[in-house]
């Protein structure tokens, strides 16, 4: 089985169909909804473009962007008195979402500096539960109550974070150093 996959691997390599195949690809992502395109994400920290620096997950990708013109075209500001907080499941399996403030009028995405959370970690060392984010309309402060996953590390808990001039502030992850 080994050497089927090598083959197949040197002729993707060799081949010319292998080439046009990600041709398709990029042909098919500049051809997003213009609500898609029309979303800036702001990561407010070091990263790699729509990701925070060494994390998994892509808030520019096709799944995220729709999830989130879909929050602006049928919510109403939730958090902070003009944004739309969302939760994005990311691995369901582990009841992990990530979260991101959302301001419908520019629009303009703010993930919060996590890869994802959940509730608290049990015994098998995997979350087996939602869990619990809460916020308001006429606060700017997010507190997650029971496990964040930021850059490899789990910790369960209490977490908040302020949205104070476009990006989070408070409890302190790997991705605000």
């Amino acid at each position: 089985m080994k050497n089927n996959l090598a083959l197949a691997l040197l002729f993707c390599l060799i081949a010319p169909a292998c080439s046009e195949r990600e041709d398709a690809v990029d042909h098919v992502s500049a051809e997003r909804p213009a609500a898609l395109a029309q979303i800036k994400v702001e990561m407010g920290y070091r990263n790699d473009g729509c990701s925070f620096l060494h994390s998994p997950v892509n808030f520019c990708d096709e799944r995220h962007l729709s999830l989130m013109a879909e929050a602006i075209a049928h919510r109403k500001p939730d958090f902070h008195r003009r944004y739309i907080l969302l939760t994005i499941p990311e691995w369901p399996e582990y009841c992990q979402s990530s979260v991101v403030a959302i301001d419908p009028a520019l629009p303009a995405a703010y993930p919060v500096p996590i890869d994802a959370f959940s509730g608290p970690v049990g015994k098998s060392g995997d979350p087996t539960t939602q869990g619990k984010l809460m916020y308001g309309l006429d606060s700017n402060e997010i507190c997650i109550d029971g496990a964040i996953l930021a850059y490899k590390a789990i910790k369960n808990g209490r977490f908040c974070f302020t949205f104070r001039a476009e990006r989070f502030t408070g409890y302190r992850t790997a991705y605000m150093e």
